[in-house]
């Protein structure tokens, strides 16, 4: 039953990981579309916010793995994060479509 319970858990903590990127993915792009300082953000703010979430991800797994102690690299987790991204990205644009954020 153990392996069982061990692939229950990763399967709730993957969905966790996508549910967050997502969230994450989501408010970033409409922070830097709502902000007005810094016109450059508005152009390009999709591929901008890919980008940008993408590596969070993969720099919260590289720290995970090199600082700190009883933790390591999952190369699942920088996945679904990515994956999360991706999940954001298709409901931003189901909400505010395409226009000039692409």
């Amino acid at each position: 039953h153990y392996p069982l319970r061990r692939q229950r858990q990763m399967c709730i903590r993957d969905r966790i990981h996508t549910f967050l990127f997502a969230v994450l993915f989501f408010l970033l792009s409409v922070g830097f579309i709502k902000q007005r300082t810094f016109a450059s953000l508005r152009i390009n703010t999709l591929s901008k916010v890919l980008i940008i979430s993408i590596l969070y991800g993969l720099v919260i797994e590289v720290l995970q793995g090199w600082v700190f102690i009883g933790r390591s690299i999952d190369l699942y987790d920088a996945i679904f994060n990515g994956f999360g991204c991706l999940v954001g990205y298709g409901l931003f644009l189901a909400i505010y479509g395409r226009e000039s954020y692409v």
